[in-house]
């Protein structure tokens, strides 16, 4: 099983978006990367287990600003959370994409 951590891109997407989409109650998605965690909500699914970090590097064919249009148009959650913003708020989180590489919204 592949699980993103907290610091990485991945769930520092996932808690952005959270601030705009995330149902209240629902388990944070970004703590997979928990031992705990996991063996708390795999239950007793789980008798063995065993996590190893590994640093993987999110490349893309082309600058920040259209790695989030990308992710606008074809990834849900990022979606939904463009969708939750009015134009301008949209707008100035692609500008600040130009500036900051790894900055979604």
């Amino acid at each position: 099983m592949g699980n993103w951590t907290r610091e990485g891109f991945v769930g520092q997407m996932f808690t952005t978006f959270a601030k705009f989409i995330a149902p209240s109650g629902m388990l944070a998605s970004v703590l997979w990367d928990d031992e705990t965690v996991v063996r708390e909500r795999l239950g007793h699914g789980v008798s063995d287990l065993k996590m190893t970090r590994r640093h993987y590097n999110f490349t893309y064919p082309f600058p920040p600003a259209e790695v989030v249009e990308f992710f606008r148009q074809c990834h849900g959650p990022a979606n939904r959370a463009f969708e939750s913003l009015d134009e301008t708020a949209a707008q100035s989180s692609v500008q600040n994409s130009k500036h900051y590489g790894r900055r979604i919204i």
